[in-house]
């Protein structure tokens, strides 16, 4: 037993020269290290005494490496094994699946953290200002205008209903006194101008899986009463669930009430996205949401081919225009689609076409077609952006 407790002082001196001077300063403690550990044991095997002061290694004089101490011991020394094991390919699989445990369960709980609903929306605010009595139409009072139609129609009335809109919704600032019909003119203003808020859009988003999204838009648009009644209605005018079933997630199939796929306009229908105020004398036949079934697939690099394909109880004309009806009152439905190109040049361009076909919206039967069908294309070049669409369509209508 003396010969290993000198071969052990040996070893602490040769440990404990190698270490910084700074080292010295404290008081020595115990290591966790096999080696100096089985040491410390040896300086208090049971007793108060204290360790051998450590020999301080002189400064390096020269560029030379620093030697190794060398232990002298001859064949009866002995040196006991530590407790310490090489690491084996089991351990480490261990600490694999160990770390692999513990990444999922940090994944869990961030995505435990991720809310489950997005709440977004806008407030549509302003001022308009419009010409006469703010209306697009005028009446034809003893056929001065069109002679042609004495006798043939009860009245007549040069113009455009819905031409004079004030705000991203196609609201006209007034629909004027046209006979015949009672319809809903939500701004009323006489051709007075003032201050409205257009819309408050509230917008719901909430992923329900992986490649699984629900959207919802709400609009409260605030108007005058008549008669003792409130003038503000609700307008539900997204309410779908969209599935990507794919891991490039290029492609979306759509259901419940959605955008359309009738050429462009209908991505900057929103006061939010819109650059401009008013929309387009023929976004009235596009831009309507409708309710029905959607696919879209996109091919290729930067989407070079997009098709998108539906089928909804009729077209997708704006719920104020007199065509439109959400709830179907025929038994055909509406088909419609897109396809567009996006060519790999050295400006971003889109061309596109599009149509639908289906029964007249709001006709009892299925027997007059109403369809539409036109090319649209869209480029960004440097700071400026150009959009156009070219559209026909007819629909055999009816006589009052």
């Amino acid at each position: 037993m003396k010969r290993q407790r000198r071969i052990s002082f040996a070893m602490l001196a040769a440990t404990i020269g190698a270490l910084p001077a700074s080292v010295f300063a404290a008081p020595p403690a115990p290591t966790t290290s096999a080696t100096t550990g089985r040491v410390a044991q040896r300086w208090a095997p049971g007793t108060n005494a204290a360790a051998p002061a450590p020999t301080p290694t002189p400064a390096p004089t020269g560029p030379a490496a620093p030697r190794a101490p060398v232990l002298a011991v001859d064949e009866n020394d002995t040196i006991e094994p530590t407790d310490a094991s090489p690491t084996t390919f089991n351990d480490l699989a261990d600490r694999m699946r160990d770390t692999e445990a513990r990444l999922e369960q940090m994944r869990g709980v961030v995505l435990g953290r991720q809310p489950r609903v997005t709440v977004g929306g806008y407030v549509d605010f302003g001022f308009f200002a419009a010409q006469g009595n703010g209306s697009g139409i005028i009446r034809d009072d003893g056929n001065a205008l069109f002679p042609q139609y004495k006798g043939q129609y009860g009245w007549v009335f040069l113009g455009d209903l819905l031409a004079p809109t004030v705000n991203s919704r196609g609201e006209a600032a007034d629909l004027g006194d046209a006979a015949g019909v009672q319809r809903f003119d939500g701004i009323h203003s006489g051709g007075a101008p003032g201050f409205i808020v257009n819309e408050v859009n509230l917008l719901l988003t909430s992923s329900l899986g992986e490649g699984l999204l629900a959207t919802a838009s709400v609009n409260f648009v605030p108007r005058t009463g008549s008669n003792f009644s409130l003038g503000d209605f609700l307008d539900v005018d997204v309410a779908q669930l969209e599935w990507m079933p794919t891991r490039s997630q290029k492609t979306s199939i759509f259901v419940g009430k959605f955008d359309s796929v009738l050429g462009i306009e209908y991505r900057e229908r929103k006061a939010s996205q819109r650059f401009g105020i008013t929309p387009s004398l023929i976004a009235r036949y596009t831009t309507g949401t409708a309710l029905g079934l959607k696919v879209r697939s996109k091919w290729g690099p930067d989407d070079l081919v997009v098709l998108a394909a539906a089928v909804t109880n009729g077209s997708n004309t704006t719920e104020q225009f007199h065509f439109y009806n959400e709830l179907d009152t025929n038994a055909a439905k509406t088909a419609s689609g897109r396809l567009s190109l996006h060519p790999p040049l050295p400006v971003d361009f889109e061309l596109g076409v599009s149509g639908s076909y289906g029964a007249q919206d709001r006709a009892p039967d299925s027997k007059g077609a109403m369809w539409f069908w036109g090319v649209d294309l869209q480029a960004h070049i440097l700071t400026v952006d150009v959009k156009a669409m070219y559209l026909r369509g007819a629909a055999p209508g009816s006589k009052m």
